[in-house]
């Protein structure tokens, strides 16, 4: 990737039009960004340094040469979000994943670990969603325990995981494939997101990666069907509440939540899915959380899950003295300073890990 390529996916990260960051840059006109990112000019030192300040990213990053080329990546349809937000979404995941296929290659260089998991499952059906979760789990041999750590699971699976640090209006999460063996999950960096909904969301989107639906199926219902059936296996949850039960209550839902990090609303949609109760029951569950408020809040906090693949190849990386620190902190997406920050504890703002 050149320089005024380099540029262009910085604009787009950032949010911004070419008119928009020549007037953050206070001297560098449009026409002059537009010839640096066209390659029709190439700007001076100076000039890097200036456009870097006004983007938000470090002179590392425009300057660094193309080490893992990913091209288009594959993205499912965000009907929610605009098509500027779209391809600030899609630079995002660029810079983060090119920077994470480099860090790969330098911690493993007789190959990187590859996905080895399942893909293309024929889904027409609802039920068959829920096959899929399953053979998901076997092929994970997760059993029909809960899963601890959502996260680290997907990155042991060589799932990428991102997030996200801006806001971006209609994004709660979206999986995707930058090569055939390097999927990826990106997601929001928003500490307001409780922490079961994150899980669910990363569950949605596995479901997204996995799945092939026919255009009988809704893929959206399909995708909620999965996640349901993942973080809460049917056989689970019967063992659990019983196999047929004419009521169930709130509090019970709220002892479950924390076992399967999944939301009191989830557990009452999924013990009407696996016909523990009937409609009527799931309908007055439901009704019963909206008297509560806990639609909109429930009690109870899940633990947000971070993900440390990122950071934990960077540390293995300057550990085996295969990188210098000034390498590891343009890697993280850092300043020098920043890496030293988070090092110490202090934490620090990063693009995305």
């Amino acid at each position: 990737m050149a320089i005024g390529e380099r540029i262009r996916l910085a604009r787009k990260m950032a949010g911004l039009s070419g008119d928009a960051l020549a007037q953050r840059t206070g001297d560098i006109t449009k026409q002059a960004i537009s010839k640096y990112e066209t390659g029709k000019d190439i700007p001076s030192s100076g000039v890097l340094i200036r456009l870097a300040r006004a983007l938000g990213v470090t002179l590392d990053f425009l300057v660094r040469p193309t080490e893992a080329p990913l091209g288009e990546l594959q993205f499912r349809k965000l009907s929610k979000v605009g098509v500027k937000a779209k391809a600030r979404l899609q630079a995002y995941a660029l810079d983060a994943l090119e920077r994470r296929l480099i860090a790969e290659r330098i911690v493993y260089p007789q190959g990187c670990p590859q996905f080895s998991g399942v893909r293309d499952l024929p889904v027409e059906s609802l039920e068959e969603a829920e096959a899929a979760a399953q053979t998901c789990r076997n092929k994970l041999e997760l059993g029909t325990d809960p899963i601890a750590d959502l996260t680290a699971t997907l990155e042991a699976w060589c799932i990428r995981v991102i997030r996200v640090p801006v806001a971006v209006e209609g994004f709660d999460g979206v999986g995707g494939w930058a090569s055939p063996g390097v999927p990826f999950i990106m997601a929001p960096d928003n500490g307001d997101i409780p922490g079961d909904r994150r899980r669910f969301t990363l569950a949605h989107e596995l479901g997204h990666l996995v799945m092939r639906c026919s255009p009988d199926v809704t893929e959206e219902k399909a995708a909620n069907r999965f996640a349901d059936a993942f973080l809460v296996p049917k056989e689970a949850l019967v063992r659990d509440l019983g196999g047929s039960r004419s009521k169930i209550s709130l509090e019970e839902l709220r002892e479950l939540k924390p076992i399967y990090g999944a939301s009191i609303a989830s557990l009452a949609r999924r013990a009407r899915d696996c016909g523990i109760i009937g409609d009527t029951s799931y309908t007055s569950l439901c009704k019963e959380l909206s008297k509560r408020g806990w639609r909109k809040m429930e009690p109870v906090m899940i633990p947000d899950e971070k993900p440390t693949g990122m950071r934990r190849l960077i540390e293995h990386a300057l550990a085996e003295g295969l990188i210098s620190r000034s390498r590891a902190a343009e890697l993280s997406g850092l300043s020098l300073a920043g890496l030293e920050r988070r090092q110490s504890g202090g934490g620090a703002d990063v693009r995305c890990d």
